[in-house]
């Protein structure tokens, strides 16, 4: 690949994920670098923060939307994939084309047929859905035989952003010498102290309350309802209280159970929150109780926001919480051992203030997105 000026397709559906934000950090990167950069998204799955950050990043790339649905749908689906080769032919050649998630993902690996022949694809699923335990045998059969397919036939390069999804990746029969690992990066929080006060006294929390946190979808994959669970049976002396940020099919499920335990006044379901690393500040102990991950960015900043951590030994939480050193982690689906480590969290400060600057410590040494986009762009050129 040319050492001068790249110019670089990028592609998301899944533009209210963690992926979307993942995709604007590395566009914006690309472009800082002095990279042509090119950005199609869809508008069925989108939060207001993807679109003001598009909004931000006018005249630094291009972008457009175009709709792509996440459930396989062969007659939108080919309407989607004619609407990026037309895009590719009207505005390539492009030197790289890269999918993120498995929808765009896939329509930037096919675009090698028609649309892109020149171009590098290079594809990040951003945790590969064959990883979710909810998948029925069929299903994992056939997903596994796609990105097997699309990972052997199509695909330049695969980015992990995980060590444990790049073996998950070679276990799918994906070639391992195509397999790289780049983690999420983020920067670090600003304020914190100034939004702390703020975001509990919006929820009325008393300054020494304990407050432990859940940032992310409320839905079958981030099981929040675990949490709940676990929290309901804490039945500690401490004044504490749960905080859900996020929107999801779970929501009512959740609410329901909190009115029928008639402590709805120490649970908080906020629902979606534009800045929710500034909500953050608010949390004494953040949980991510995931059945399947990637690597995280709600636990990238928490843990950049000096929060201790308790999460789920899946994907790359493995990877981000170093076990008796800035948090703990337990088995998916266990709310018996989630109560266990929040117990031990909630009833010592100490415990929870040393967790925390550890935790800020490694997002500081390791996963900052200077260097997500650094190696990105070294992956780039190798190809």
């Amino acid at each position: 690949m040319k050492n001068g000026k790249l110019r670089v397709l990028l592609l998301i559906e899944a533009s209210g994920s963690g992926a979307g934000r993942h995709v604007l950090d590395l566009a914006d990167g690309l472009a800082q670098s002095g990279h042509e950069v090119h950005l199609l998204y869809s508008p069925l799955r989108i939060e207001d923060a993807f679109l003001q950050r598009i909004r931000e990043l006018d005249g630094a790339i291009y972008s457009k939307d175009i709709a792509m649905r996440r459930s396989i749908s062969p007659w939108h689906d080919m309407r989607s994939y004619t609407r990026v080769v037309e895009y590719t032919r009207k505005f390539g050649p492009f030197d790289i084309v890269h999918g993120h998630s498995s929808k765009a993902g896939a329509l930037a690996r096919l675009i090698k047929i028609f649309g892109a022949r020149s171009a590098k694809i290079v594809y990040t699923p951003h945790a590969f859905i064959t990883l979710s335990p909810g998948l029925s045998g069929l299903k994992r059969m056939a997903y596994s035989a796609i990105e097997r397919f699309l990972g052997r036939r199509f695909s330049d390069a695969v980015i992990a952003v995980s060590h444990q999804e790049a073996e998950h990746a070679v276990e799918l029969g994906l070639p391992a010498s195509r397999v790289h690992t780049i983690a999420n990066g983020v920067g670090p929080a600003k304020d914190v102290l100034k939004h702390r006060g703020e975001q509990r006294q919006a929820l009325n929390i008393a300054s020494d309350d304990v407050v432990i946190g859940f940032s992310g979808r409320l839905d079958y994959q981030k099981a929040p309802e675990v949490l709940l669970e676990a929290y309901l049976a804490l039945g500690t002396g401490v004044d504490t209280h749960l905080v859900f940020l996020g929107e999801g099919p779970e929501r009512q499920k959740l609410e329901g159970i909190a009115g029928a335990h008639h402590i709805t006044g120490a649970i908080h379901i906020v629902g979606y929150h534009a800045m929710a690393q500034e909500f953050l500040s608010a949390f004494d102990i953040f949980v991510l109780p995931s059945r399947y991950e990637g690597l995280p960015y709600t636990l990238l900043e928490a843990m950049a926001t000096g929060l201790p951590v308790v999460a789920t030994a899946v994907g790359g939480n493995c990877e981000l919480v170093r076990e008796g050193v800035n948090g703990f982690l337990v088995p998916p689906d266990s709310a018996e051992d989630l109560k266990k480590a929040l117990y031990s969290l909630v009833h010592d400060a100490e415990l929870r203030e040393r967790f925390g600057r550890a935790s800020l410590e490694i997002i500081r040494s390791t996963y900052s997105k200077r260097t997500m986009v650094e190696q990105t762009l070294e992956l780039y050129r190798s190809l």
